[in-house]
């Protein structure tokens, strides 16, 4: 049996939820990995098939009112995936230029001797 509208609804925005936030600790971890951008670009891939999954199997409300959340849910995936790209992906460009700055001189590589000469 299929489920009403308002179950459907509450179902899918917890399902939703969940499968988003286990994307964002996904997209968080690949922070620094050596292929990240296959990594990144394959769970943004997956948030993206989660949102045209939900709008070709979402049911339609029985009234006019059943709209409003339904377009708040449909507008509310892509915001969030959006929110979710864009804040790990400043991370990664704030994580690199950190680690540019860093400098290691030449003197932490020889030993003490070699310094007094």
């Amino acid at each position: 049996m299929t489920m009403s509208f308002s179950n459907a609804l509450i179902f899918n925005g917890f399902n939703g939820f969940a499968f988003l936030s286990s994307l964002y600790v996904i997209m968080i971890l690949t922070i620094g990995l050596p292929m990240w951008k296959l990594i990144y670009c394959s769970t943004a891939c997956l948030g993206l098939a989660l949102l045209a999954s939900y709008v070709t199997i979402f049911p339609y409300p029985n009234s006019y009112i059943g709209y409003i959340p339904l377009i708040a849910f449909v507008y509310a995936f892509p915001s969030i995936i959006t929110i979710m790209l864009f804040s790990v992906f400043m991370a990664f460009i704030v994580d690199k230029r950190g680690r540019r700055l860093v400098d290691f001189p030449a003197s932490c590589f020889s030993s003490s001797h070699e310094l007094s000469l």
